[in-house]
């Protein structure tokens, strides 16, 4: 990190902020589309929803990464000083690597969408659609095509909820004992498994927390491990599953993180396909989700 900081590298971000500064102003004189920031990739899916194409969103940060211990590159600040605002999530405000990534970027409009929760689970999600929406009132032209698009998304994202819920029950999950990662508890709960015992980073742990974490487990009966992907660690998970004899799933808490799984609905297919599959369910499907999709938000001018 220490490289990128020498005087000359950071003369050279400072004529590549200002080069980009320069260009969004004439690009807004000229009634072009402005560019959005993401503090997240649940944001970026939630703003292509309300109708803002790829090209005009800049996720900061990477969805298989933890979001406090990311490091921002030079690249990724000069792409976040494009952005006429940026969304960020309300527990984003306390991590001093994204406040550091604001100030070097000089963000001005800087707008934190108040959902907190975790935005895997779809209500907590559909709350995140609305406030998105609700937040971009006054700040993009076209509010009544904003408030459309998140109504319908909304919509779509409880009915596929639903969906999934039920699909969990058809491959008997429903009221599985687990012992998951404190990260994924949420979503755990959400899919109607039993979280009879959660766990946090190895760093985290007295001494004794493992052994009584196993203990606990062991007497409920735990079927599988669920661990975190963005948690970055792979100990205490596989740990857990091998003095338990039972599989590790390893379950990612944001969109875009699994290979072909860009969206929220693809990534909740992928993590139940590899919970039921870990229990002997092989070719497990969880596609049927896209049936639902037909009332997906169609295509128009962006705002």
């Amino acid at each position: 990190m220490q490289g990128w900081w020498s005087p000359s590298a950071r003369s050279a971000l400072i004529v590549c902020i200002i080069v980009l500064f320069c260009a969004v102003w004439s690009a807004g004189e000229a009634g072009q589309s402005v560019i959005l920031g993401a503090g997240s990739s649940h944001l970026r899916e939630v703003l292509r929803d309300l109708g803002f194409p790829s090209a005009q969103v800049v996720t900061l940060v990477p969805p298989a990464q933890c979001p406090g211990h990311f490091d921002v590159s030079p690249a990724e600040i000069v792409a976040l000083a494009s952005s006429r605002i940026l969304l960020i999530h309300p527990w984003q405000q306390q991590l001093a690597n994204l406040k550091r990534a604001i100030d070097a970027a000089g963000v001005r409009d800087t707008v934190v969408v108040d959902v907190p929760g975790n935005w895997m689970v779809p209500e907590v999600l559909a709350a995140g659609v609305e406030q998105t929406s609700a937040a971009l009132v006054g700040r993009i032209p076209n509010p009544e095509m904003l408030r459309e698009r998140a109504r319908k998304r909304v919509e779509e994202v409880r009915r596929i909820g639903a969906w999934f819920q039920e699909k969990t029950r058809e491959y008997g999950l429903a009221g599985m004992p687990v012992l998951c990662q404190v990260m994924q508890e949420p979503c755990v709960q959400w899919a109607g498994l039993r979280a009879v015992a959660v766990f946090g980073r190895a760093e985290s742990m007295g001494v004794d927390e493992p052994f009584r974490l196993i203990e606990s487990a062991r007497g409920a009966g735990v079927r599988v491990v669920v661990d975190n992907l963005q948690s970055g660690d792979d100990r205490i998970g596989a740990r857990f599953a091998e003095d338990l004899s039972v599989p590790r799933v390893v379950w990612s808490n944001f969109p875009g993180a699994f290979p072909g799984a860009d969206r929220w609905e693809e990534t909740i297919a992928e993590n139940l396909r590899r919970l039921a599959e870990a229990l002997g369910h092989q070719g497990a499907d969880f596609s049927g989700y896209k049936d639902i999709m037909t009332s997906c938000v169609p295509q128009t001018p962006t705002p």
